[in-house]
């Protein structure tokens, strides 16, 4: 077993105990021990903006005229957050995306080209299929 440093529950006296029979407290007696355990725990915290510029003469999706995101995502291909920049404007019909991974420095996925055509790219993929005609 491996040595602990432990207190006694009855008089706090500090003891080294190294085998699996617990002897009495060389100063009270006791039986009854304290052990005090230390856990580190790190983690990282990532932050991200997303902004919308909104007309409010318009309604629903129609209303966003821009909208960009600035921070961090999870690759769902890599497993890792990767650094994401990404402007919708719809005003000036222009899709920017930029994927840059952190521990490289080096871009993953850039796009720069008119919203127009940016297609069958995330919820864009899937088109539509029109209604069945159903008899």
């Amino acid at each position: 077993m491996a040595k602990n440093m432990v207190t006694c529950s009855d008089c706090g006296l500090l003891i080294e105990e190294s085998s699996k029979e617990r002897k009495p407290c060389p100063q009270c007696g006791s039986k009854k021990r304290t052990i005090y355990a230390s856990v580190t725990v790190g983690f990282t915290i990532y932050d991200s903006l997303g902004r919308k510029v909104i007309d409010p003469n318009k309604t629903g999706k129609s209303k966003i005229k821009i909208e960009s995101f600035n921070g961090w995502e999870l690759s769902k291909k890599i497993g890792r957050m990767m650094k994401k920049t990404r402007v919708i404007d719809r005003v000036n019909d222009r899709y920017q995306e930029e994927v840059i991974d952190p521990e490289t420095g080096n871009s993953i996925h850039c796009c720069n080209e008119p919203l127009s055509k940016h297609e069958k790219h995330g919820s864009a993929k899937y088109l539509k299929k029109p209604p069945r005609n159903i008899l």
